[in-house]
């Protein structure tokens, strides 16, 4: 069970920087979907003088996907914020050998001279850091 929570734990990790520039991504999403109806192209097709939307379903459909998007969007910062909240309560050695490791996705070699350590403490480090975080993310 812990070795699956940790499996857990290094694939958000390894996630972070796309999990953000999604939620980025999907904040964008929202904003052109009310603004722009769903990104509808009007150029051939004139469905009213203004080209907005009248229809109920069309309408809920928009609610819908907008509903979708926000339940997607707090998902993935509530993933964000369990890894912030984990990585703030590590030492700084821990947390930049994890922010190198799993976030930046670095060999050990291009940054354990930074920590002034061999690559071989860094690996402890490391394992110590991730029960940690584990106990963290999900409370055992």
């Amino acid at each position: 069970m812990e070795n699956s929570n940790e499996n857990k734990v290094l694939e958000m990790l390894r996630q972070y920087k796309y999990v953000k520039a999604s939620i980025t991504y999907l904040e964008e999403t929202i904003i052109d979907i009310s603004e722009a109806g769903l990104g509808i192209s009007y150029s051939n097709d004139v469905i009213s003088k203004t080209n907005k939307i009248n229809s109920t379903v069309e309408i809920a459909v928009i609610k819908i996907d907008k509903q979708d998007i926000n339940q997607k969007i707090k998902s993935m910062k509530n993933t964000i914020l369990s890894i912030d909240a984990a990585l703030a309560a590590l030492s700084e050695v821990e947390r930049i050998i994890i922010i190198n490791r799993f976030i930046e996705k670095k060999h050990y070699y291009e940054f354990i001279h930074t920590v002034f350590m061999c690559e071989r403490t860094a690996k402890r480090i490391k394992k110590q850091a991730l029960k940690k975080m584990v106990i963290i993310v999900f409370g055992k």
